[in-house]
């Protein structure tokens, strides 16, 4: 994989990965409507087309579609063996890539199996577990509810006292939030039920098991029903059937609910619009998919704009919540349609209950995107090089040299915490330079579990490598915020930039630097030592 990476970089050919992408994003299935079963994908048949293709471009397609690409490139004679639907197939040949028909229509079929397998235990599961819960008291009902999916326990309100910045806090205080709710649903189920402005933060499942004999028995018939139906589509070819029984399942379940929440809401972490958000939208509810970063958009070269990311390019929903214009034009660019856009300012997104060590009033707030190990990175299919380890140690470097000048402070929070496990994540090269920096005593590091908001409240000035939202976040509080791009290559127009300055090299850095450092009461630079730990580690 990593040859054929070295391949492409060297041909001048990284963007290759990204139009395969949006190729496949592109291709219509075609798949007729007289072959798609009603009785199995519900309220999202007159766009099954559609749903399929978001399905299988988040399960088959994206990173796991470009390590296998990458791989073919780095053999001689290396064939791309995936698990493909046939028009994949032949829409990548048509690009040039040497797909195995043999080897890859094997993974193919031997993936629709494990889709119709995952969806008769599913379905399984959900049947008994709905049996059991006949016999314990009904959910509460609640007489209207907004659920949020797909949360972190980050992402909920645990903080007992001061502000906190997470989704939930967020939308408790949005103008434009639905008023006539009694509660707040989400998906953490060991989360322990809260009251906050008035409303109950209460777990919620939109599919949970059916609650009663008779509806349960008539999910069991319709269940056994549907196996064998997308069984025998399989065999006549009609993969669809097989691929979708899961997602089905859950759909049935969704329709099958005594009461529906007003909106269902949605995070950019995940743009695949699930199949029973279809039936939601069917019984009068919304589904929102809402951004909590700005960092969506493709960068401008001097050549021009770069494609829109492809995982944005088939997004489907009621509404999108979005920072400012420039993101709504962001988001025309990707759906072309006429979708319901409501600006709603900055949106938080998670929090902790760590505390935020004292800052100097000289503080200067850095936030950085942590450069992931090679092998990861490199199976992003970015089409351009931008977040390597080498620019950001430059970064830090030139940020940490021209504070130190200015006897300034550097509060350092990073991204977050990335899951600990065997694989290590940062490019170890990041690692160890970061860990040196640190040595110094005009810098501190910040756990990366706080929120964003918190720290930036307590900055005189806020640096962001380009284009993280702290930058839009800093300017919302009415604090001096710039990014700092110490490679010259991005372009000052570019629109990702939301209209907040780029500075370009150490030079418009110092510049910026002495400017503001003017502004700020002197205070001898302090140490705060409330640092557990080195947090680039964790990450």
């Amino acid at each position: 994989m990593l040859r054929g990476y070295s391949h492409l970089k060297k041909t001048n050919q990284l963007d290759k990965i990204m139009e395969a992408q949006i190729a496949l994003i592109r291709e219509e299935l075609k798949i007729p409507n007289s072959k798609i079963s009603k009785n199995l994908f519900g309220a999202s048949s007159p766009n099954a087309n559609q749903a399929i293709r978001d399905f299988l471009i988040t399960r088959v397609g994206h990173y796991s579609l470009n390590k296998n690409l990458l791989a073919s490139l780095g053999k001689k004679n290396g064939k791309v063996v995936h698990p493909l639907p046939p028009q994949w197939r032949n829409l990548l040949r048509s690009m040039g890539w040497n797909v195995s028909e043999m080897g890859s229509a094997i993974f193919w079929q031997g993936y629709l199996f494990l889709c119709l397998g995952y969806g008769v235990l599913l379905g399984t599961q959900k049947f008994l577990l709905g049996i059991l819960s006949s016999f314990a008291p009904k959910r509460a009902k609640f007489e209207a509810l907004v659920c949020f999916h797909g949360l972190t326990i980050n992402e909920m309100p645990r903080r007992a006292e001061g502000d906190s910045y997470e989704v939930i806090s967020w939308y408790l205080q949005w103008s434009g939030r639905e008023k006539d709710i009694s509660a707040i649903g989400h998906n953490i189920k060991k989360f322990p039920e809260k009251k906050r402005g008035g409303l109950k933060i209460t777990y919620y499942d939109p599919v949970a098991p059916l609650h009663g004999i008779r509806p349960n028995l008539k999910f069991m018939a319709w269940g056994v029903w549907a196996s064998f139906f997308c069984l025998f589509e399989l065999i006549r070819g009609r993969w669809w059937s097989s691929l979708m029984l899961g997602p089905a399942i859950q759909a049935y379940l969704a329709r099958s609910q005594s009461s529906f929440a007003v909106d269902y809401l949605f995070s950019n972490s995940g743009p695949r619009k699930p199949l029973w958000a279809y039936e939601v939208e069917a019984k009068g509810g919304k589904t929102s998919l809402y951004f909590y970063s700005t960092n969506c958009d493709s960068f401008m070269t001097k050549a021009g704009y770069q494609p829109t990311p492809a995982y944005y390019r088939n997004m489907n929903w009621s509404r999108y919540l979005v920072w400012d214009q420039e993101q709504a034009n962001f988001i025309r660019r990707c759906v072309k349609n006429q979708a319901q856009i409501e600006i709603v300012g900055p949106v938080w997104s998670s929090d902790s209950t760590a505390i935020l060590p004292d800052l100097s009033s000289r503080t200067v707030g850095l936030f950085d995107i942590q450069p992931r190990r090679k092998s990861i990175y490199e199976a992003l299919g970015a089409p351009y090089e931008y977040y390597t380890p080498a620019l950001g140690v430059r970064f830090l470097k030139d940020i940490h040299e021209v504070a130190g000048e200015k006897d300034l402070v550097i509060a350092w929070k990073g991204k977050r915490k990335l899951p600990k496990g065997k694989i290590r994540q940062l490019a170890k090269f990041y690692e160890s330079a970061c860990k040196k920096i640190t040595d110094s005593q005009n810098i501190l590091i910040i756990d990366p579990d706080i929120a964003a908001s918190r720290l930036i409240k307590k900055c005189a000035l806020v640096i962001s490598m380009p284009f993280t939202s702290t930058a839009l976040i800093a300017r919302k509080f009415g604090i001096p915020s710039y990014y700092y791009d110490p490679s010259g290559l991005i372009q000052k127009e570019d629109r990702a930039a939301h209209g907040i300055p780029i500075l370009s090299g150490v030079n418009e850095l110092r510049l910026i630097f002495a400017k503001e450092s003017e502004k700020i009461k002197y205070e001898p630079a302090k140490f705060c030592a409330k640092t557990a730990e080195f947090a680039c580690g964790n990450y």
